[in-house]
């Protein structure tokens, strides 16, 4: 039965009858849910005037740009809560473990165990969760701060550490490349166009 459910679901989905996960939400909860973890972080923009958050990091003093778009204000990195469990990386920003496994990496394919494979598909349900919100809260004018306090949140509120932050010393929870920004973006201020 469940087997036919879920076939059911799915051709349902593809039709576009039904909606999962974070998109059945109705938006005015969602736009509520979204308000709140932006009123719990907004201690990263509380006292900073409009010209501070225009102001650019001096490591890009001197840089030719291509545009007229320029980076904006970084916040600070958010912390942590101690309940939720931390990669090695996270205070340092140094993967070691990570280090000496490409190290010692040899042309043997590791097999999962049926364990490993079910705690793989829990963690990728809750990184597609996570994007989803993060997705849907994007809009113009959002700024890509606000973007990460957004992905930030949803990850606390899975009791998840968001692997990009201080991975290697990456500031942030997400990375977002708009306008000039090839890859690895660090949000920051400026609204989203």
């Amino acid at each position: 039965n469940k087997k036919k459910n879920k076939k059911k679901n799915k051709k349902k989905n593809k039709k576009g009858g039904a909606k999962f996960g974070i998109f059945a939400m109705p938006q005015d909860e969602f736009d509520a849910m979204c308000k709140r973890w932006l009123e719990a972080t907004k201690d990263q923009v509380e006292g900073l005037t409009d010209e501070q958050k225009k102001e650019m990091n001096p490591a890009f003093i001197g840089y030719e740009f291509e545009s007229d778009h320029r980076p904006w204000h970084v916040t600070k990195q958010m912390k942590v809560p101690d309940n939720i469990p931390k990669p090695e990386y996270h205070e340092t920003g140094d993967p070691v473990s990570e280090r000496a496994i490409k190290a010692n990496r040899t042309s043997t394919i590791p097999i999962n165990t049926p364990e490993d494979m079910d705690k793989m598909r829990e963690v990728c349900a809750i990184g597609r969760e996570v994007l989803d919100i993060t997705s849907r809260f994007l809009k113009a004018g959002v700024t890509a701060d606000e973007l990460d306090r957004v992905c930030f949140m949803a990850c606390m509120e899975r009791g998840v550490y968001p692997s990009p932050l201080n991975y290697n010393k990456f500031p942030k929870s997400l990375c977002v490349s708009v306008n000039e920004v090839i890859c690895h973006g660090i949000p920051d201020c400026r609204p989203v166009q």
